[in-house]
């Protein structure tokens, strides 16, 4: 068990072999979750937002409009072929 200090801030540094353990980076968001006299943090996981800019384009980017039409059509798709299996 490691043990950490609650800084006059309200911050705590997680020991190098937890964050080792986890693969934790510098500015990585964690979750905490807190369950009754308890508080687990856990490393927030990727959003596909994540991915955001990471691919060079000539084109400029879809509106939400857009993308939004793409998913419906793309869980549409799907429930179809899920009714029918």
């Amino acid at each position: 068990m490691t043990y950490s200090t609650l800084t006059s801030k309200g911050r705590i540094t997680i020991p190098l072999e937890i964050r080792k353990a986890l693969d934790l980076k510098a500015r990585q968001r964690l979750v905490c979750e807190l369950k009754g006299d308890e508080v687990i943090p856990k490393a927030e996981t990727g959003s596909v937002l994540a991915f955001c800019g990471c691919l060079k384009s000539d084109r400029p980017p879809p509106g939400k409009k857009a993308i939004r039409e793409v998913v419906h059509r793309a869980v549409a798709e799907n429930a179809v072929e899920e009714g029918r299996r």
